[in-house]
C-alpha cells in the first residue's frame, strides 16, 4: 500500500466524509427523539424500542469513527466504510416494503451513494491504496 503523498484530499474523499458525518448527525438527531419517545412511554414494546434506540445511537458512533478514518487516510478505513454503507440497503428495502417508500427509497439511493464514493478510483488513491493503471 502507497502512502498519500497529495495534501489535496479529493472531492470523493471529501463527499464520503461529508456523507457518512451527515449520516451520523441525522442518527444523533433520531437517537434523541427515540430516547425521548422511549423514556416518555410512547414507544409500544419497551425491549424493542430500547433495541431501536442503542442500535442507532452505535451506528452513529461507527459513522462518525468511520468518517474520521476516511478524513485521516486510513487505507484501512474503505473496508468499514463500504459495510456502513451496505447496511442501508436492507433498512431502506424494508423501509420500501413496510410503507414507507418515501424514506426507503432515499435511504437506498444514500446508501449506493456512499459505496460508489467509497469504491471511487481517486478515494482509493487518496487514501493509499494502490490500484492498477488502467490498460496494464
Amino acid at each position: 500500500m502507497a502512502e498519500p503523498v497529495d495534501p489535496v484530499r479529493p472531492v470523493t474523499l471529501k463527499a464520503l466524509v461529508g456523507l457518512l458525518w451527515g449520516k451520523a448527525a441525522v442518527l444523533v438527531g433520531l437517537t434523541g427523539w427515540l430516547l425521548y419517545a422511549d423514556l416518555s412511554g410512547r414507544a409500544g414494546s419497551s425491549r424493542l424500542a430500547n433495541f431501536v434506540t442503542i442500535y442507532s445511537a452505535v451506528y452513529a458512533v461507527f459513522l462518525i469513527l468511520a468518517g474520521w478514518a476516511v478524513y485521516s487516510r486510513k487505507s484501512w478505513s474503505r473496508g468499514p466504510a463500504v459495510m456502513l454503507e451496505l447496511f442501508l440497503l436492507p433498512i431502506g428495502y424494508y423501509m420500501v416494503t413496510g410503507g414507507q417508500p418515501l424514506l426507503g427509497v432515499p435511504v437506498i439511493v444514500l446508501g449506493l451513494l456512499g459505496v460508489f464514493l467509497a469504491l471511487h478510483r481517486r478515494t482509493l488513491e487518496a487514501i493509499g491504496i494502490d490500484l492498477p493503471r488502467r490498460g496494464a
